[in-house]
């Protein structure tokens, strides 16, 4: 006769019942075991990032403006202006700003560029007066932060 002790019952249960039904509801219920990651991702799972610098200004832009503005300057101040040193100190889309020197001294000097040309929209040295932006209300303030108002006699935060 043979002798079933529950230790008996409970070993065959495990072995034979209880594991292949845990095996197969792993593996049915979404178990999934580890994979071996690729080195080349589906093209669906690339996200694309482009990020595009502020362009530098060109040695050829630079020039230009150089050009521009030394022209206005010796239409505005005479053919004396034609020996000043132009510098560009920054260009901010369609705005720039720079000075202009030479053995006498120097000054500072604003432009905007509404077409194929550099205008100056101010030189000289000290306060610029508010009157002289009111055609170019969008020149940045990161360029010229203050103006000067004449008639109420007090400087204008940009």
């Amino acid at each position: 006769m043979l002798d079933f002790s529950p230790l008996l019952i409970y070993n065959i249960v495990m072995k034979k019942i209880t594991l292949p039904i845990l095996f197969f509801s792993l593996l049915l219920g979404g178990c999934t075991l580890p994979t071996v990651p690729t080195l080349n991702p589906p093209a669906s799972s690339i996200t694309p990032t482009v990020s595009i610098p502020s362009p530098a200004p060109t040695i050829d832009q630079t020039s230009q403006i150089k050009t521009d503005i030394q022209q206005a300057l010796i239409a505005k101040h005479g053919a004396s202006a034609k020996d000043l040193t132009i510098t560009v100190s920054k260009i901010e889309g369609m705005f720039s700003s720079g000075g202009a020197g030479g053995q006498g001294g120097g000054g500072m000097w604003f432009a905007v560029k509404p077409n194929d040309h550099w205008l100056l929209v101010w030189d000289g040295n000290g306060t610029i007066n508010c009157s002289d932006l009111s055609s170019y209300p969008d020149f940045p303030a990161t360029l010229i932060s203050e103006c000067y108002n004449p008639t109420t006699k007090k400087s204008v935060t940009r």
